[in-house]
């Protein structure tokens, strides 16, 4: 599963895919990449879009026949500049300190906030 995640994320900066899923071999190649976009753009672009990404960011050409396109009316579309996307936490113990850091994905964005709290000894 963590092999598709480089494409997803890739897939997900595009400004009219919504949402995307990525389908891998047993050898880790590309055989589906399936998306939902809105209508900005036709699906024959979309599909180009994502041909022209998948190249420039991994060097890997793929046939335009692997890609599956569907795309939803604008007023069922969430605002893409709204969504957040969570990244990932990091937590570190410093003694009592316990520090925890959240990353967050929007729109091209990531946002780390960090919060310190003080821990109790157990009683």
């Amino acid at each position: 599963m963590s092999q598709r995640l480089p494409y997803k994320n890739l897939l997900m900066i595009l400004r009219v895919i919504v949402s995307s899923k990525v389908k891998l071999d047993d050898t880790g190649n590309l055989v589906e990449i399936h998306a939902l976009a809105d209508k900005s753009r036709n699906a024959k672009q979309i599909v180009r879009d994502i041909q022209s990404a998948v190249t420039a960011k991994f060097d890997l050409e793929i046939d335009h026949r692997i890609i599956s396109i569907a795309q939803l009316s604008c007023d069922s579309v969430m605002q893409k500049d709204l969504r957040i996307v969570f990244k990932g936490m990091e937590v570190a113990s410093k003694g009592l300190e316990l520090d925890v850091k959240v990353m967050l994905f929007t729109e091209r964005r990531i946002t780390a906030a960090v919060k310190r709290v003080l821990t109790r000894l157990p009683a």
